[in-house]
């Protein structure tokens, strides 16, 4: 995950990588839904995502936008991990943590 910001606000948001189609579309996803934001809804909405796959019974609806194609994954906990690990990798840009993204 590449994260620029101008100091308010997400002026750069992309991803490189190889991975399962779930964990790719869910980066994808990822930087269409923060690029533009600021720093504390990219932080807010990044909570929400990784809340929404913690709770199995969340509805899909609290997921924003677009990102309620992701909430199926629940249903397929192996899977879970997959979809998370982006949001896992850009809580930790946006802390300015630069060790390595896990999903444990």
């Amino acid at each position: 995950v590449y994260l620029r910001t101008d100091g308010q606000h997400i002026a750069r948001l992309s991803f490189e990588g190889v991975g399962c189609a779930i964990c790719m579309a869910s980066a994808s996803l990822m930087t269409e839904t923060l690029q533009g934001r600021s720093l504390d809804e990219a932080e807010q909405t990044t909570a929400q995502v990784l809340a929404s796959f913690a709770d199995p019974d969340s509805e899909p609806e609290a997921l924003p936008g677009d990102l309620r194609a992701l909430a199926g994954v629940r249903r397929y906990p192996s899977r879970v991990k997959c979809a998370t690990l982006p949001w896992k990798t850009v809580q930790q840009a946006l802390h300015r943590d630069q060790g390595v993204a896990t999903t444990e």
